[in-house]
């Protein structure tokens, strides 16, 4: 809940901020739009604990606009990192008590969004799905994951995922053919992320899911229609 509640305020905050100006966006003389994107997160696996970190990502996006009209399909191609946090037991020197500590694991994913966006006067709205394939974990503690393992706390982390993705941002170009970008974005797991558990997140064995928000920012180039 404290990654949503994030998201509604930083698309409080965009929304107020720009609907103060009265210049914006966007030639509608285009086809296409490229560009890239990157992207700053919080994000956690509330499966495991409500606690979040910070990952970093970037990528390519491309941006197809429906005829005339102010809707556009997006996509593209990331490298998209999600985070959970883990739990264990450290018993300090000649203490008969625990203490709770928590460390990090990173999952790097190829990341393929797939949104309908619409660009208004003063901002944009994307909303859609996303396609995560999971090809790298890493922790700088790998003693305690490797100890997850062995005792069988941790499962098997299922390669393909899907889920949920949206986000609103503003835009400002500042040439002919290129333009700025700013964003606050959501994107949240509908599969669970271990096998071991229902494939969705709304089976009563999984628990929860990776969920990630954020802020994004780039760059646009417009492909211009011939007249």
């Amino acid at each position: 809940m404290k990654l949503l509640y994030s998201f509604l305020f930083l698309f409080s905050s965009f929304s107020s901020a720009k609907a103060q100006e009265d210049t914006i966006i966007i030639s509608k003389n285009y086809k296409f739009k490229i560009g890239a994107k990157f992207i700053v997160e919080s994000s956690g696996d509330n499966s495991f604990s409500d606690r979040t970190a910070s990952v970093g990502s970037f990528g390519a996006q491309v941006i197809y606009k429906l005829g005339r009209s102010k809707s556009s399909i997006e996509s593209g191609f990331y490298y998209l990192n999600r985070a959970a946090i883990y739990e264990y037991d450290y018993y300090p020197p000649g203490s008969h008590f625990y203490a709770d500590q928590y460390f990090k694991i990173t999952y790097g994913n190829l990341h393929l969004p797939l949104n309908y966006r619409l660009d208004t006067r003063i901002i944009y709205f994307r909303v859609g799905t996303y396609f995560d394939y999971l090809v790298r974990t890493s922790t700088d503690y790998e003693f305690l994951l490797d100890s997850l393992k062995y005792y069988g706390n941790y499962g098997t982390d299922r390669k393909f995922n899907m889920g949920l993705d949206m986000g609103i941002g503003f835009e400002k170009q500042f040439s002919k053919t290129l333009s700025l970008f700013a964003e606050a974005e959501l994107s949240m797991n509908l599969t669970s992320p271990k096998m071991e558990n229902g494939f969705w997140i709304f089976d009563d064995r999984s628990g929860g899911g990776f969920a990630n928000v954020g802020c994004a920012f780039g760059i646009n180039y417009k492909l211009l229609r011939k007249n």
